[in-house]
């Protein structure tokens, strides 16, 4: 749990993906997923949470939406996810948020 922790502060992200195997890896390989919500919840559950392994504490994978759907399907499925993972080629490409939704609609001068 440590080097996701480390991860998400690095890259400043609120979702991370969890997956089997070696980079790359395929969309099938996504086992899971956790977010700074969830992260924050089980903190409370296990005073040793950053020792403990991912698989132990990871929630469901994160929806997939293919990189080249529109906009509104993806506002559409943000509205019972928090993220969701872009595949491209069969591969995990990135994670949109709604707030990355949210300033691909927004005026640049908001």
């Amino acid at each position: 749990m440590r080097e996701a922790v480390l991860t998400m502060r690095k890259f400043g992200v609120s979702q991370l993906p969890v997956a089997k195997g070696e980079m790359p890896v395929a969309a099938a390989e996504v086992v899971g997923a956790v977010s700074e919500l969830w992260l924050m919840n089980r903190a409370y559950e296990h005073d040793d949470l950053l020792d403990m392994q991912i698989e132990d504490v990871m929630q469901s994978p994160l929806p997939t939406i293919g990189i080249g759907e529109p906009v509104d399907r993806a506002v559409g499925m943000l509205e019972s996810a928090p993220a969701l993972l872009v595949i491209d080629g069969g591969r995990p490409r990135t994670v949109i948020s709604r707030t990355d939704v949210l300033e691909y609609l927004s005026p640049e001068d908001l």
